[in-house]
């Protein structure tokens, strides 16, 4: 197997390289959005993409917390228990998919679109057939999350980058197709999600299975791997339950209370941020199996490194990019939406505040998650999503949508970047305690004699 440091680079080269696809594609896809769609209809589909974000829980944080579990069972060199605990995962979301076919029929069936979003009623039959679509690509994408937890078990990092960079090919291919046919429907928007979401995954999971000889037939799965699965998979579903009251509450609230028209003004310089977090999950994501070894073998002084290191890099990075946004971002945001939308100074220095707090946050998650520690962080990330939407219809209903980036980053530097920093530290502070030798090690320069 290669050794960490070129593991992590070839991830790292690879997940550039798939986020800056990811970041060209949603590039393209809003001024070629803007110009054939209104404002209202582009809205809905921000809605659609809002509701598609709540599907994607419907795994239950399973693949998730199976990649954490593969990775102790690998240390321990047990492939029977990893074949069967893989085996039970992929019946388990077959089934979970299943039901969530039957529920988004009912959602696209009963969601009152032309009096809950404020739009004309011939948009309705519409909305419910995008939705119905994209919720049944969610539902057969469940279970093919299992491949990328499996590579990313096995060390494999850059399998999963790959394919979504081949998945982006295709995406920009579609749009580019759809401006020279001149394809002026929301269809074309759907032909590109649905490839985003099907596409990689089911690759991923088929050459998972075909290479470590998986399959899903019946066996016994050990008590400890199933209860580890099922405990750590609950609170990796309601920590990132909390995440979709951060992350996708804004258009159903927006458009709720303002209409469907405001939640495009309010989404698209949104994206500045969210594309900053892309960026940045570039060297997060590989990270995150790393740290669980470096955790399961109880190297407390290289986590505390790796930590550090990952939040300068983080401010320095962060803010320069924020400081990009408060003197080019109005300019950006009107050019490339061709004027539908703008960024007004007060929304600039929100969105300024909301990328260098988030993207903190961020790092400290992708410690926690990585140490398997779910269960501490759920509690106040749903406490800060639920308080998030509180703010959301407050600041809507009393003040300007300008307002909202400036009080969600206010929300988040008082709720979970505290909460984060003091997890991360307590658990890395117990771990050394709980192996000193470790410690002892790294202070005298010697990495050779810390426990592996």
């Amino acid at each position: 197997m290669p050794g960490k440091p070129k593991v992590l680079a070839s991830a790292v080269t690879y997940g550039a390289l798939s986020r800056i696809l990811q970041i060209v594609v949603r590039l393209s896809s809003v001024p070629l959005a803007t110009r054939l769609l209104s404002p209202e209809v582009y809205g809905l589909w921000l809605i659609v993409n809002s509701f598609i974000g709540w599907i994607a829980i419907s795994d239950f944080g399973v693949p998730t917390a199976l990649q954490n579990r593969l990775i102790a069972l690998l240390q321990l060199e047990d492939q029977d228990r990893v074949k069967r605990l893989v085996a039970f995962a992929a019946r388990l979301l077959g089934g979970v998919a299943i039901l969530v076919s039957i529920g988004g029929v009912l959602i696209a069936a009963l969601v009152p679109v032309a009096s809950f979003f404020h739009v004309q009623p011939g948009l309705s039959t519409q909305f419910r057939l995008v939705l119905a679509i994209c919720i049944g690509a969610c539902a057969i994408s469940i279970p093919s999350r299992i491949g990328s937890a499996v590579f990313n078990a096995h060390r494999r990092l850059n399998v999963q980058p790959l394919s979504e960079i081949a998945v982006q090919l295709a995406s920009v291919s579609t749009l580019l197709l759809a401006t020279l046919l001149e394809w002026k429907s929301i269809f074309a928007l759907v032909a590109c999600s649905v490839m985003g979401i099907l596409a990689g995954p089911v690759t991923v999971t088929f050459l998972a299975f075909r290479r470590y000889k998986f399959s899903i037939r019946a066996s016994e799965v050990n008590a400890e791997d199933r209860k580890s699965l099922l405990s750590k998979g609950v609170f990796f579903f309601l920590t990132i339950l909390g995440e979709l009251l951060i992350f996708q509450s804004d258009a159903i609230v927006i458009g709720s209370v303002q209409g469907a028209a405001a939640v495009t003004a309010y989404l698209i310089p949104n994206t500045l941020w969210i594309n900053f977090l892309q960026i940045q999950n570039v060297y997060l994501r590989p990270l995150w199996p790393i740290l669980s070894e470096i955790y399961v073998r109880g190297d407390a002084a290289r986590l505390r490194h790796i930590l550090l290191r990952s939040l300068g890099g983080t401010v320095l990075g962060a803010g320069a990019f924020a400081l990009g946004v408060v003197f080019l971002g109005d300019i950006f945001i009107r050019w490339w939406s061709h004027g539908v939308a703008a960024l007004p100074p007060v929304m600039a220095w929100g969105f300024a505040a909301y990328i260098v707090t988030a993207s903190i946050d961020n790092v400290l998650a992708i410690n926690l998650n990585a140490f398997g520690k779910a269960e501490f962080r759920f509690g106040y990330t749903v406490l800060f999503g639920i308080v998030k939407v509180a703010v959301a219809v407050t600041v809507l209903r009393i003040g300007s949508i300008e307002w909202l980036p400036l009080a969600f980053a206010a929300t988040m530097l008082c709720i979970t970047v505290p909460f984060n920093t003091f997890g991360v530290f307590h658990f890395i502070r117990s771990l050394s305690r709980a192996n000193p030798a470790n410690d002892d090690a790294a202070k005298a320069g010697d990495p050779e004699k810390r426990k592996r």
